[in-house]
């Protein structure tokens, strides 16, 4: 993955400013990534930051990694997508308004997780970081596999599970 990054700041006359970059976009997934062999202590990590003490194996766990804490952090998201979830399933499905909700939950959980987005974190933990955001692409990538035919009962039940 190549991160897009967006200059900010600077002189732009040669003085003394210096740019900084700040990421403002992640890219979704295009493919599986690999994992590391599991371990107790990246699955006790992976708990912390997706959940799930392992990888989604199915599309209710893969909710379950991309709402993780959606509901404390940005509970607008979560009724976005219980709301299109709701649609999704009419006899004419608005599979667009499923994207957009998605898309937007997966922005929110790609700033969180994603081990740039935390310059202050040790190499463990941004290790530990790197790991989950690598299950949240696989989350990704299973829901949009899934392809909208999720109900907004099953959104509500992995955003509980995820928090409780």
């Amino acid at each position: 993955m190549i991160p897009e990054f967006r200059a900010t700041g600077g002189s732009g006359g040669g003085g003394k400013g210096r740019a900084t970059a700040s990421r403002d976009h992640y890219p979704e997934p295009t493919q599986t990534p690999p994992l590391p062999v599991w371990t107790d202590e990246l699955g006790r990590q992976m708990r912390l930051h997706t959940g799930l003490d392992h990888p989604p194996q199915d599309h209710l766990e893969a909710l379950v990694v991309m709402l993780f804490g959606v509901s404390q952090r940005r509970p607008d998201l979560l009724d976005e997508l219980c709301a299109a979830a709701s649609r999704a399933n009419l006899p004419t499905p608005e599979t667009d308004s499923w994207e957009r909700a998605l898309k937007e939950v997966w922005k929110h959980r790609a700033s969180v997780l994603h081990p740039d987005a935390h310059p202050d974190a040790d190499e463990n933990q941004k290790r530990y970081l790197g790991e989950a955001f690598k299950c949240l692409q696989i989350a990704k990538r299973m829901l949009d596999q899934h392809n909208a035919n999720t109900s907004a009962e099953d959104v509500r039940t992995a955003a509980a599970k995820g928090d409780g």
